[in-house]
């Protein structure tokens, strides 16, 4: 009976914990129709991006860093609109600890611990703690639109964990380094 209770127990710890996020997760997809070497110019649209102005900046700045580094000019009259977007999300997150023997299920002493009979499977020496806690996730997600059209010609998305502790500096940083990890593959290779 305790054999099978442990066991559900640690089944159950498993289906809770959810996949690990990577420091930071990014994707993209695009037209497969469009001609990105056409496109010379861009403009900014970032009217609802998030309720942070400071974020929406460092944001901004690091997109038209990115895009002017790959030959892209800012302009009234754009062949694509850049719309970024910014959303947040908090996630319950567990982490189990087994607090059995540090020698493992046998014991120091393989089957027979130093008292005598020792449940080989280790259910009776040890247990398991949760911990459960709260983390913020941000999904940055950077669309790029036809200029003439309005249609979506690439779309890309970060997905990163988020510290309210971090200071301004730390912000940046990490802002940066997301907005370049996504735009990465922009424009798409020819061959992809």
């Amino acid at each position: 009976m305790a054999r099978s209770l442990h066991m559900a127990s640690a089944l159950l710890a498993a289906t809770l914990i959810p996949q690990t996020v990577t420091p930071q997760t990014v994707t993209y997809d695009y037209d497969r129709k469009a001609n990105f070497a056409r496109l010379r110019s861009f403009a900014l649209r970032s009217e609802n991006m998030s309720d942070n102005p400071l974020l929406n900046e460092r944001i901004t700045v690091s997109i038209a860093g990115e895009l002017v580094g790959r030959g892209l000019v800012r302009s009234d009259h754009p062949d694509m609109y850049v719309v970024p977007s910014l959303t947040s999300e908090t996630r319950k997150e567990v982490t189990a600890y087994d607090w059995g023997s540090p020698f493992g299920w046998y014991g120091s002493y393989g089957w027979y611990g130093p008292y005598g009979w020792r449940d080989p499977y280790g259910w009776n020496g040890g247990g398991w703690s949760y911990q459960v806690r709260d983390v913020e996730y941000a999904t940055l997600t950077i669309d790029m639109l036809d200029g003439g059209a309005g249609s979506l010609l690439w779309r890309g998305k970060g997905v990163r964990d988020v510290n309210p502790r971090w200071k301004p500096d730390d912000v940046d940083k990490k802002v940066h380094k997301l907005v370049a990890k996504i735009l990465k593959k922009f424009p798409p290779p020819v061959d992809d």
